[in-house]
């Protein structure tokens, strides 16, 4: 089982769910390449207010699915290919999208999940979200160093750096509370309720009048 990304509609709202069961939602290559897909699909959808992204099972993300890497990292042209087509060609089709994305996170948040909820307008996490980069401690660089300008545009260019400046240790939803804008928290009784639903509205309406 390598994951999937579910996508799912209701109304004019989109909730795209990481699963991987049992990883705690780590992102697979093959889960890269979806999240490329679901995005690029909806970018410039003329139905659609608002994106929500989560996790499966009480975990947004807990990284990359390292039990595939042995497959590529220690080639050049092989890593090479898996950063730049893969991860990177997923994360710039989130910041591509036109419609405001708004990420619930839960539980685990690390090194890939803090990538992609980077690419978020709004991130809202509950009492049990914890972030942290351990993927440093492999020799990876993150996403963003090639996306800089990217994130920035979208007002959010200071928030993997300062996940990764934990070291991998992780940190609680207290010590990380500028990655939600507005810095609110939502807890696992409002998952995909009103709370969730009021900060995707606020969100479209931010971006329909910047």
């Amino acid at each position: 089982m390598t994951g999937q990304v579910q996508l799912a509609t209701e109304g004019a709202l989109a909730f795209v769910t990481l699963s991987h069961a049992g990883k705690f939602n780590a992102m697979s290559r093959s889960m890269w390449r979806e999240l490329r897909a679901v995005f690029t699909s909806h970018q410039q959808s003329s139905t659609l207010r608002c994106v929500l992204i989560r996790g499966e099972g009480g975990h947004f993300c807990a990284g990359g699915d390292i039990s595939e890497y042995a497959g590529f990292r220690f080639e050049e042209a092989t890593l090479r290919d898996f950063h730049e087509d893969d991860v990177w060609g997923g994360l710039q089709a989130m910041l591509d999208c036109d419609l405001p994305i708004v990420a619930q996170i839960e539980g685990n948040c690390m090194g890939a999940g803090l990538e992609i909820a980077s690419c978020c307008d709004l991130r809202l996490a509950s009492e049990s979200a914890r972030f942290g980069a351990p993927i440093a401690k492999l020799g990876f660089p993150d996403g963003t160093a090639r996306g800089g300008a990217g994130f920035a545009r979208r007002g959010r260019a200071d928030c993997p750096r300062d996940a990764a400046g934990s070291g991998g240790a992780g940190c609680g939803r207290d010590e990380t509370t500028r990655f939600s804008q507005p810095g609110r928290a939502c807890g696992r009784g409002q998952r995909g309720g009103a709370g969730v639903r009021e900060a995707a509205s606020a969100s479209w309406h931010r971006r329909r009048h910047a």
